[in-house]
């Protein structure tokens, strides 16, 4: 919702009161993900978080936001070797993270192959690998939470993570 808010605010001709609006924005979904972090979730401020990182934007600016907000942040991006561009989406992370001095993991797997071995379809595979890699990562970073960013496309994860946390399947 507020990245989709956000880039229709800055296409907008009236650029000084759009930029108000949209920092206004900002700053209410930091402090949203702060109370999230530090209500339910238990989080400390003084807890690393790692932020999944996939290079879109919607994950972008949640990592951006929680940095700049000041919480102790990692990246961390799994390449699903999936499309000719995947390593480009690696780069442009670690490139983005290098800019921003944010410390980077990068990890890959062979997305397709890992599905036809444990017969599972690519969606069910590409998730299996992010997730071991982003926990996996968290632990050697010693991050007390993984963050990810969605947005409305990521039904099959909404509904996987409502039910992990207990609040059913909307």
């Amino acid at each position: 919702l507020y990245h989709y808010t956000i880039i229709f605010l800055i296409r907008c001709e009236r650029q000084v009161s759009i930029c108000c609006l949209a920092s206004a924005i900002i700053k209410m979904m930091i402090e949203t993900l702060t109370n999230m972090l530090t209500g339910p979730c238990g989080v400390r401020r003084a807890d690393r978080l790692l932020i999944g990182v996939s290079g879109g934007a919607d994950s972008l600016a949640l990592l951006a936001a929680l940095a700049s907000s000041g919480w102790d942040v990692h990246a961390a991006h799994f390449n699903h070797r999936m499309r000719e561009s995947s390593d480009g989406d690696a780069e442009f992370v670690q490139a983005f993270c290098r800019k921003q001095s944010i410390p980077c993991l990068i990890g890959s797997g062979d997305t397709p192959d890992f599905a036809g071995d444990n017969r599972l379809n690519l969606e069910e595979a590409a998730r299996k690998l992010r997730y071991q890699f982003l926990f996996g990562a968290a632990a050697e970073t010693n991050a007390a939470a993984v963050v990810t960013a969605h947005h409305a496309d990521d039904q099959v994860e909404t509904v996987l993570l409502n039910l992990l946390r207990g609040t059913g399947l909307n």
